[in-house]
């Protein structure tokens, strides 16, 4: 339905309101004709305190699709452990021009530990990186 057909629909509708008569007619005061009995006026309306109606609860919204920004998935972090810097130290040793003690200086300068076994996990990648190099 376009909007021109729906404002019509409305428009109509409020002229026909319009042209409609009253529901009903409030109740008339005094005697009635031909009656000598008084009609006994109705009793005074309480006063209502007009309450406005309480605002609907927000409706949560379902988490916005963003897949169409993305053209390729992020990648999987990598998690690096001991053994992948004794791989790269030993992979580094075979190398032509290099060594184990080189390897060794590697892991000394940095990782700043003296064996493997001391070298903290963050210090893997940097490692791992200058052994790759």
């Amino acid at each position: 339905m376009t909007i021109e057909a729906l404002l019509e629909r409305i428009a109509v509708a409020l002229e026909r309101q319009a042209e409609a008569p009253p529901a009903a007619e409030p109740p008339k005061r005094g005697r009635p004709v031909g009656s000598t009995k008084a009609v006994e006026p109705p009793p005074p309306s309480v006063p209502t305190a007009v309450v406005p109606a309480p605002a609907p609860a927000p409706a949560e919204l379902p988490e916005p699709d963003s897949s169409f920004l993305d053209d390729e998935p992020a990648p999987a972090a990598v998690v690096l452990t001991a053994d992948d810097v004794r791989k790269a130290l030993i992979d580094f040793g075979k190398k032509p021009g290099c060594s184990q003690e080189k390897a060794r200086a590697l892991l000394k300068q940095y990782g700043h530990v003296d064996t493997l076994k001391a070298l903290k996990p963050e210090h893997f990648k940097a490692v791992i990186d200058a052994a790759g190099a």
